[in-house]
């Protein structure tokens, strides 16, 4: 066993219980079959045409699991979840047997859009409804951290699993995942950005217990594309890991995008603005000259609808105070006189417009901590509407405009 793997164990180790003896006919998620193999029980899941046996996720998309159990006891067990990394499946057998033979249930699964997950065409065959929406989603903690969280909550309401003893350990991609459960701990967040207690759906109360990344990573976009402009040691502003925009590790992210083409299925261009990996990757290697990265008219049409209203209101205003470049790119709308001096980005219920003062201030849309940078004091609102953007907003949209250099 790899000192990583005996760091998890040990943080879990008094967490263990004596089993039980074990029944003949149990079957994790209800579908898997366990048979014994060296010395513990393996429950591998299978998918062919007419015989899927892949777990449907909170959202119906397939996910291709294997379990395996210790020789001996069915109920309450600790649970280790052994994710994979980037263009990769579910860890299999070999790895498995090794926290097995010690007494944890293991849980493998391929993450969402990844081989055996609707990953390749011919298993999107297998189940065309599931997958029509299996493509990945970078790791987001709304969808390949809540599967995770799903498939456990699914073994606790059999009773296999003790939901408070949970373990997740992986390289790389899911290093990053790893760190994103252990963050949200005893939580979950829904498509729609909110946390809420992480519950399963038979009522079990559910948590990680520990979590063991390998190689992880806990800003993405600062990993791939970074621009000098945080330190390791500090907690990062809303945007000072994306403004500017940082420096490609172009080989790097172009070897990413190349296995993941090949490993998996990525969202049509234009249909999940949430998941347009082929797009974004075509606007990060485009270059940034003088012309904004797309249209205007091309960045509206994949937006939400209360994009274009707020957006028309803030130029409406920013039209009385002087020429502003705008410019589209994949995450929003930079608002310019040499540099930015205000950003609007889409969320999933709202538009924040981000701006710093010098100085710190206070506003009922104001909902994350104003941080503090260089001098500076950045500012995000969260407008739903037009309406929003009251006198108050708007003299500061000419405060920030006025101290940005022309």
């Amino acid at each position: 066993m790899s000192a990583r793997m005996l760091a998890l164990a040990g943080l879990l180790a008094t967490l263990l219980i004596a089993p039980a003896a074990a029944r003949a006919d149990i079957k994790p998620f209800g579908t898997l079959n366990c048979a014994p193999q060296g010395g513990v029980r393996f429950c591998p899941g299978q998918s062919s045409l007419g015989n899927d046996q892949r777990i449907k996720s909170f959202d119906g998309v397939p996910l291709d699991a294997d379990v395996a159990l210790p020789a001996s006891g069915d109920s309450n067990l600790p649970l280790v979840v052994l994710l994979h990394g980037w263009g990769g499946s579910k860890v299999g057998f070999n790895q498995m047997q090794a926290w097995a033979a010690r007494g944890y249930a293991v849980l493998s699964y391929t993450a969402r859009g990844f081989n055996g997950s609707c990953g390749r065409p011919d298993n999107r065959l297998f189940d065309p409804a599931g997958c029509a929406t299996g493509w990945l989603h970078l790791a987001d903690v709304r969808y390949e951290a809540r599967d995770t969280q799903f498939l456990a909550g699914k073994l606790a309401d059999q009773g296999l699993i003790d939901g408070q003893r949970i373990g997740v350990t992986g390289p790389s991609y899911a290093g990053g995942q790893s760190m994103e459960l252990a963050a949200l701990k005893d939580r979950y967040m829904d498509t729609d950005g909110n946390l809420h207690p992480w519950v399963s759906d038979g009522g079990h109360p559910m948590r990680i217990a520990a979590a063991a990344p390998t190689i992880p990573w806990t800003d993405l976009a600062y990993s791939l594309e970074p621009n000098g402009r945080t330190l390791d040691y500090t907690i990062a502003g809303p945007t000072d890991d994306t403004t500017p925009i940082g420096v490609e590790k172009q080989s790097f992210v172009s070897g990413l995008y190349a296995l993941g083409s090949a490993t998996g299925y990525y969202s049509p261009p234009g249909v999940d603005p949430s998941a347009d990996l082929t797009t974004q990757f075509a606007r990060v290697n485009q270059g940034h000259e003088c012309a904004p990265a797309m249209a205007l008219e091309d960045y509206f049409e994949t937006g939400p609808a209360w994009e274009r209203p707020i957006f028309e209101a803030v130029m409406a205003h920013m039209d009385t105070v002087g020429p502003v470049h705008v410019e589209p790119v994949s995450v929003g709308i930079f608002l310019k006189r040499a540099r930015s001096f205000a950003q609007l980005r889409p969320m999933t219920k709202w538009e924040t417009l981000s701006l710093s003062l010098n100085r710190r201030e206070t506003h009922p849309l104001i909902t994350r901590k104003v941080q503090a940078w260089s001098g500076r004091h950045y500012h995000v609102f969260n407008l739903r509407g037009p309406d929003d953007l009251d006198d108050r907003i708007r003299g500061w949209l000419t405060e920030a405009y006025l101290e940005s250099p022309a």
